[in-house]
């Protein structure tokens, strides 16, 4: 993650930052993720955080199934039986979902900025963000199905409450098929969408240097 802060406006920006690997989330962007935000969370001098892409010419290409299976989450011996391949897994699961979760659990609002792919672990973090932007370009994509995996980090729990539509949500976890910003602004899913992510993260910092400006209890 590349983490900058504005002393003066109190806005936190947060960049994933593997551009050469389509900003994939390897293990330790999860707990990069986690540590950030709990430590804004704390921040008495962080008042909104704003969290985007960077450079990269996708937010995200979502899970970095290499770098997981070098680490050995899921590649286990066929011998092995279900259930202690089950407990070999919830660390790795676990460590996903706290990466995730702790956006949630930020006490400061938090602004996603989304451009391009939003694929898999995108969803995730997307649906944990308080208020969503995207550019024209961007579209949303619940692909863990085309990898035979469960979104099983936060999507399937928070997305069906933000866009009210349970049926279009399990269709598109069922289906991995991708949905447009016009699809994504109609659901609910983003607040607006701007012409390119340029528009979309000015935006983004401008919402968020309103929002500090504000009463912090407020927030």
């Amino acid at each position: 993650l590349d983490v900058q802060r504005d002393a003066a406006t109190g806005v936190m920006e947060v960049a994933l930052n593997r551009p050469k690997e389509l900003n994939a989330f390897n293990p330790a962007m999860w707990i990069d993720l986690r540590k950030c935000f709990e430590a804004a969370s704390s921040d008495p001098d962080t008042r909104c955080i704003v969290i985007h892409g960077g450079p990269c010419r996708l937010f995200t290409a979502g899970l970095d199934l290499k770098a997981e299976l070098m680490g050995g989450a899921f590649k286990q011996e066929a011998s092995v039986d279900l259930s202690r391949k089950a407990m070999r897994m919830e660390p790795t699961i676990t460590r996903c979902q706290e990466g995730i979760t702790a956006l949630e659990r930020c006490r400061k609002p938090v602004i996603g900025a989304f451009h391009s792919g939003v694929i898999g672990a995108g969803v995730d973090l997307a649906s944990a963000c308080d208020i969503r932007y995207c550019s024209e370009d961007a579209w949303f994509q619940i692909a863990e199905v085309n990898v035979g995996l469960a979104a099983d980090v936060g999507t399937l729990q928070r997305l069906p409450k933000i866009v009210g539509n349970d049926s279009v949500v399990r269709e598109l976890a069922f289906t991995g098929r991708k949905m447009a910003s016009p699809e994504a602004k109609e659901l609910g899913l983003v607040g607006k969408i701007f012409a390119t992510r340029e528009d979309c993260l000015a935006a983004a910092r401008k919402v968020a240097q309103e929002i500090a400006s504000k009463s912090p209890v407020a927030a």
